[in-house]
């Protein structure tokens, strides 16, 4: 249905509102064309069938689904450009009679915000039908006390996609503690996995979900020796107390269940899509920058000794070390003298031109060439120096996770000011919330929104 309107959309958007180039002989810009119309109806099951087969590969139909919307937008933006280059081919080697390809490019930017809207509204109406009862709450049952099980009773009542039920929670040790989780519906406490088994004899369940602290590990032994008398799927929560939360993703190598628990969450389809837009926006900003640039390396040389760019070792996706290039905006030979230290407002180390270029960020232009060569993203989390990593390192368990993906000219971080001498645990969350949200939307928001973060940051000297 959202296809559907979306092509109707797109139609309407390329022959009544930009009704340009229109060949048909005898048709006025704006007018309907029943023949037209009639083509494109042709077309249709053609596109249908390759975007279905697209999203359907992303996993954007999966059954039970409970992934934020803000989750999704990420596949549908991949999902719409590789259903929209198959359309194109498959068009252009079965079809001999011209379509219009404006039309399809305007369906191409009409279709993700469609879909977007159309899981945001499903998801709606889906907690909406829960509420009224015309959809069924999940049964389950949760074995373990404590803050761990507490944790996951509040979570499943309350998620925003499928409702449970929390229906028995099991204690793993044969007694029933006076505290229970306060939840909107009555839970009923058995004391062992047999009073539960009893139970399941007449009333089943969806499942039972294991949540025992990783330090009671006798009374989990036990629990799991028993779970093959319970004739329901079982599902086990690790104990994951202390470890960030960041794209903790199940795997299995080599037959063997295994935990990410720090992932980039940019696989390899995303990361070939996020290549692409860096090679393309870093040589069309190459090409818009390049008299600019000539005139900054023409000044820097007239104004001061010492060559043009100035290159520094900064550490790359997975701590590899490159070599960042920027315009020199301190004087030669400053390092040596002053030493690793960051800038500070009134640097002595910099020069006239370099504050101005510091101020205005026109110093990390030539980093579009560390974008060619692979070693950077146009957005990401910036690159620091090896002497401040193992610095940070010390202070910041979590610092050397943001290396799971490529630096970046710009940054999450930097679009809300962290940027220069500022909050090093700050940015570091900033950093952190980018990695775990990525999506390809959001760089392109970060790309778009940095020229005016630029204007009113704080740390630029």
């Amino acid at each position: 249905m959202t296809l559907c309107l979306c092509w109707a959309f797109a139609y309407v958007v390329r022959f009544h509102i930009f009704p340009f180039f229109t060949h048909e002989p005898n048709m006025n810009p704006g007018q309907i064309s029943w023949t037209t119309m009639k083509d494109f109806a042709q077309i249709f099951p053609i596109v249908v069938v390759v975007f279905l087969a697209a999203y359907a590969l992303l996993g954007l139909y999966t059954i039970d689904d409970s992934t934020p919307w803000h989750k999704k937008i990420n596949p549908i933006l991949i999902g719409s450009i590789i259903g929209w280059g198959l359309s194109i081919s498959t068009l252009y080697y079965y079809r001999r009679d011209p379509f219009s390809r404006i039309m399809l490019f305007s369906f191409l930017c009409i279709v993700p915000l469609g879909m977007i809207i159309s899981h945001i509204t499903s998801k709606k109406i889906i907690k909406f039908l829960y509420k009224l009862g015309v959809l069924e709450c999940r049964e389950i049952a949760v074995i373990g006390y404590g803050k761990l099980s507490r944790q996951v009773i509040h979570q499943l009542s309350h998620d925003e996609n499928i409702l449970y039920n929390v229906k028995y929670i099991v204690s793993p040790n044969g007694t029933i503690p006076k505290k229970r989780p306060s939840t909107n519906s009555e839970i009923t406490a058995l004391p062992d996995i047999n009073s539960l088994r009893k139970k399941l004899e007449k009333h089943t369940l969806d499942g039972v979900v294991v949540a025992i602290s990783r330090q009671k590990s006798r009374e989990l032994e036990d629990v799991l020796k028993n779970l093959g008398k319970l004739p329901v799927p079982i599902f086990y929560v690790p104990d994951l107390t202390g470890v960030l939360n960041l794209n903790i993703e199940a795997h299995r190598l080599a037959d063997l269940p295994l935990i990410q628990l720090y992932g980039s969450g940019i696989g390899k389809i995303q990361s070939f899509i996020k290549r692409i837009l860096d090679l393309t926006v870093s040589v069309l900003l190459l090409i818009i920058f390049s008299f600019p640039m000539a005139f900054l390396a023409l000044a820097i040389k007239l104004s001061s000794k010492g060559p043009v760019l100035y290159k520094q070792k900064r550490m790359s996706l997975g701590g590899r070390p490159f070599i960042l290039y920027k315009f020199r905006s301190m004087y030669q030979n400053a390092e040596e003298k002053y030493g690793p230290v960051w800038t500070q407002e009134k640097d002595p180390r910099c020069t006239p031109l370099g504050r101005i270029m510091r101020k205005t960020c026109l110093d990390e232009l030539p980093q579009l060439f560390n974008v060619l060569k692979g070693d950077m993203s146009l957005v990401g989390p910036r690159p620091e120096r090896p002497f401040f990593v193992k610095q940070f390192m010390e202070s910041l368990p979590t610092y050397m996770v943001r290396h799971n993906v490529k630096p970046g000219v710009t940054g999450w971080a930097q679009l809300y000011g962290f940027r220069g001498n500022s909050s090093v645990s700050k940015r570091l969350e900033y950093d952190l919330n980018y990695i775990q949200n990525w999506s390809l939307a959001l760089d392109l928001w970060i790309l778009i929104a940095t020229p005016f973060a630029m204007l009113f940051h704080r740390h630029g000297y």
